[in-house]
């Protein structure tokens, strides 16, 4: 969405999936491993160094779809100076920023943005971005690649807490 409708020139990706990863790859993103259990900052700061070597300034946009609190730190300093900080995944209360400070915040000009659900006008802009783009992107790629009856659901959690996938399918049928 980020390349197609707004004309981001580089959206990077970073996840600890391999599997998300080659998702979002074809979805035009830079891919970017991240170890489960980095014990360092070397990988973090080894990102920053690839991912400033395509925008010197830094980013201008970080969109937290994680609801890892450990990932903010790396997000801000990713930034550019007057860069936008979006929070989307961490809706739960183990969510405090401890190394979030006011300081950085207002050093570089941050933007810092909460979004929550969604109003009828972008389903319709989303379901319009579908149809668009359907022969183009491929959308397939987010949902996994069997799908789990309702009666089996508990099958579609755990393949949706494995993280593999993007989403898991749950076919509604009753029959």
């Amino acid at each position: 969405w980020l390349k197609k409708r707004v004309g981001v020139d580089h959206v990077f990706c970073l996840d600890v999936s391999p599997e998300r990863l080659k998702t979002a790859e074809r979805f035009g993103a830079v891919p970017m491993l991240v170890g489960v259990n980095e014990t360092s900052d070397e990988p973090a700061m080894e990102r920053a160094r690839q991912i400033r070597s395509w925008c010197p300034r830094g980013v201008d946009i970080v969109v937290e779809m994680t609801g890892a609190k450990h990932v903010v730190h790396e997000g801000v300093s990713l930034l550019r100076n007057g860069g936008h900080y979006a929070f989307c995944g961490m809706v739960h209360p183990d969510s405090q920023l401890s190394t979030l400070t006011g300081e950085t915040i207002i050093r570089k000009c941050l933007t810092i943005r909460g979004v929550h659900n969604y109003t009828p006008w972008n389903l319709s802009e989303a379901v319009d971005f579908l149809k668009e783009f359907q022969g183009e992107l491929p959308f397939d790629a987010v949902l996994s690649p069997s799908s789990h009856r309702l009666g089996r659901i508990d099958e579609a959690f755990k393949e949706a807490f494995e993280g593999k996938y993007c989403r898991a399918v749950i076919d509604c049928n009753l029959d």
